[in-house]
C-alpha cells in the first residue's frame, strides 16, 4: 500500500498535466454500470486518459465515445496500472484490443498518448 501511495504522489508531482489537474480542462463518461473514464485535456494534445472499473472485466466493442479517441496518429500508451504486481496485481494486460477495448476489473489504469506500435499495457 506504501509503493501504491508513494507512486499515486509522484504522478501527481511529477506529471505535466497531473500536476496541473485542478487548472486543466478535463471530461468524463460512464461506460458501463461500474465504470468510467476520465479525460485531462493537456496542451498540445498531450491528454491524460483514467480508465476506472469498480465492477467486473468489461469489453467494449464498439467502443463509441468520443473520450477515449486519441488525437491524429496517436494511440494510448499504459502510463500506470493499479494493477502492477508492485501493487498486488497481476499485471495489466492489453487495454486495447483489435476487436475493441478489455477493461480489467476492480481496476484503475492511466494512459497517455503513445506511437502506433507502442505498447497497449
Amino acid at each position: 500500500v506504501y509503493q501504491l501511495y508513494r507512486d499515486l504522489l509522484n504522478l501527481r508531482h511529477g506529471d505535466p498535466i497531473l500536476k496541473k489537474a485542478a487548472e486543466c480542462d478535463l471530461d468524463g463518461a460512464v461506460l458501463g454500470a461500474e465504470t468510467l473514464v476520465i479525460r485531462f485535456f493537456g496542451d498540445r494534445n498531450d491528454d491524460r486518459l483514467l480508465v476506472i472499473n469498480l465492477g467486473r472485466e468489461l469489453h467494449l466493442d464498439p467502443v463509441s465515445d468520443p473520450l477515449l479517441a486519441p488525437f491524429g496518429g496517436k494511440t494510448w500508451a499504459m502510463f500506470w496500472s493499479s494493477e502492477d504486481p508492485r501493487y498486488g496485481g497481476q499485471g495489466a494486460p492489453p487495454l486495447i484490443v483489435d476487436v475493441g477495448w478489455e477493461i480489467p476489473g476492480h481496476a484503475a489504469i492511466l494512459l497517455k498518448p503513445g506511437e502506433r506500435g507502442e505498447s497497449h499495457g
